[in-house]
């Protein structure tokens, strides 16, 4: 019984950058679980290299972090199963193309440490 209560409340989040020319670049956190997360803290790196916060990743990427964009924090947050909440939205196609390239190529890790409610 008490196993079926942990699968029940199992939250799994997984993170996904998209982008097209029409609606520009996200990046987003989803939770396809079957239960809420509270997500405790997110760690990124670029190119092994751990990042503070999402202006030390666009300083790094682009050499500014003066570009028309919206960023976001999960950290400290509850994710219900099925919802997602974009961390990058850039609606600009020159800006939008440039990030999400650069950081395909250039080895971005985003983790996520959430616990089950």
């Amino acid at each position: 019984m008490n196993k079926q209560q942990e699968l029940a409340a199992w939250p799994y989040l997984e993170w996904r950058s998209i982008y097209n020319e029409s609606d520009g670049m996200k990046l987003y956190v989803r939770n396809n679980g079957v239960g809420p997360a509270l997500v405790k803290n997110v760690e990124m790196r670029l190119e092994e290299t751990e990042m503070a916060n999402l202006d030390s990743v666009f300083q790094r990427l682009m050499g500014t972090t003066r570009f028309p964009h919206l960023s976001g924090s999960i950290e400290n947050r509850v994710l219900p199963a099925g919802e997602s909440v974009n961390i990058i939205t850039i609606k600009n196609v020159e800006f939008a193309e440039r990030v999400f390239y650069e950081l395909r190529s250039r080895k971005f890790e985003f983790d996520i440490c959430h616990e089950s409610i």
